[in-house]
C-alpha cells in the first residue's frame, strides 16, 4: 500500500512538471501587476502546514494574522513570522518564501522556516525544540477551477526533546525527515475554495505514514479565513479504531518507550490530527 501511494506521488510530480495545462489568462501570474489585497484567486491563501503553495505578496504589501504575519520585499520574495507558533508552541520563527514563474501556468517556490522554542518556567509541557523546515513546491494552474501544489519537505532537528507533532519516531535515530505531499485547490468562486491534501510523511522513517488533509476557505476584499485539519498516521491506524497519538511515548528515536510497551506496536497504531486554521488580513 505504501509503495503504491509513493509511486502514485512520483507519477503525479512528473505529470505536473511536464504536462501542458490550459493557460489561465484570467489569473495573470505576473505578480508585479497585481495587488495582494485585490487579487482573490492567487494572493489570498498560504496552503497547508505540510504543503504550502507558491503565492507571494507583492512588493510593499503585508499580511497580519494568527497563522502568519509577513511583508513582500519584492514581488517574488516575502519574509515573516508565525504568531500561532509563538503563542501555542512557545516557539519563535523566522520564515522566508521565494517563488517565480516557470511558464504561463507553473510556478516554483522554496520556503524555509527556522523554529526555536523559548523557555517557559514552571510549564511542564512546554516545547523544547529547534529545527529548520524547508519546502520545494511546484504549483500548476490546471484550469480556472483547479490548482495543484506538490511539495517535497525536509526538516532537520537540532533539538527535539519535545518537538511539534509533525515529528514522529523515525526508529532510526536520524535527526531529519522527508515528506512528499500534494494539495489540490478547488476554486469554486473568487470567494470560496476547497483544498484537499494527500501524501506520505516520514519517507525516511522505518514506518512511513499516510498524510491527508482538507480545508475550506472564505475570502473577502481584505481578508481570508481557512478552516480545516490534516492527519498523519501509520497505514494500519487509518483503517482501524486502534489509533494512538504516540508523540510523547518514546525515550529516543530508536523506538524505546517510556512505559516498556513494544515500540513497534505503538508505531503501527500512531495517528495525529493537526489544525489547518488561518485568519489573515491583507493591507
Amino acid at each position: 500500500m505504501i509503495k503504491f501511494l509513493f509511486f502514485t506521488l512520483i507519477l503525479s510530480f512528473i505529470y505536473n512538471s511536464s504536462s501542458r495545462a490550459e493557460t489561465i489568462s484570467q489569473l495573470n501570474l505576473n505578480s508585479s501587476k497585481l495587488s495582494s489585497k485585490e487579487n482573490l484567486k492567487i494572493k489570498k491563501t498560504f496552503g497547508h502546514n505540510m504543503t504550502p503553495n507558491t503565492y507571494t505578496l507583492s512588493q510593499g504589501d503585508c499580511v497580519a494574522g494568527f497563522y502568519i504575519s509577513s511583508c513582500g520585499l519584492t514581488n517574488n520574495f516575502m519574509v515573516g513570522t508565525s504568531p500561532w507558533l509563538y503563542l501555542n508552541y512557545n516557539s519563535q520563527t523566522l520564515a522566508a518564501r521565494y517563488a517565480f514563474n516557470l511558464n504561463s501556468h507553473q510556478r516554483l517556490g522554496l520556503q524555509s522556516t527556522y523554529i526555536s522554542s523559548y523557555e517557559l518556567p514552571n510549564v511542564e509541557n512546554a516545547y523544547f525544540m529547534e529545527s529548520i523546515r524547508s519546502h520545494l513546491t511546484l504549483t500548476t494552474f490546471e484550469t480556472s477551477l483547479i490548482t495543484t501544489h506538490i511539495s517535497l519537505t525536509y526538516e532537520f532537528f537540532f533539538e527535539e526533546t519535545r518537538a511539534h507533532s509533525y515529528r514522529r519516531n523515525p526508529f532510526n535515530d536520524q535527526p531529519y525527515q522527508f515528506s512528499l505531499t500534494h494539495l489540490t485547490e478547488f476554486n469554486i468562486s473568487d470567494r470560496y475554495s476547497i483544498q484537499g491534501e494527500w501524501g506520505m510523511h516520514g519517507l525516511n522513517y522505518v514506518y512511513p505514514q499516510i498524510y491527508t488533509g482538507f480545508s475550506f476557505i472564505f475570502k473577502t476584499k481584505n481578508s481570508a479565513f481557512q478552516l480545516g485539519a490534516s492527519m498523519n498516521g501509520a497505514p494500519r491506524s487509518y483503517f482501524s479504531s486502534e489509533k494512538i497519538d504516540t508523540q510523547f511515548d518514546y525515550l529516543d528515536n530508536r523506538g524505546t518507550t517510556k512505559s516498556g510497551i513494544d515500540g513497534k506496536y505503538l508505531a503501527q497504531r500512531d495517528f495525529a490530527i493537526h489544525p489547518e486554521i488561518q485568519w489573515q488580513y491583507f493591507f
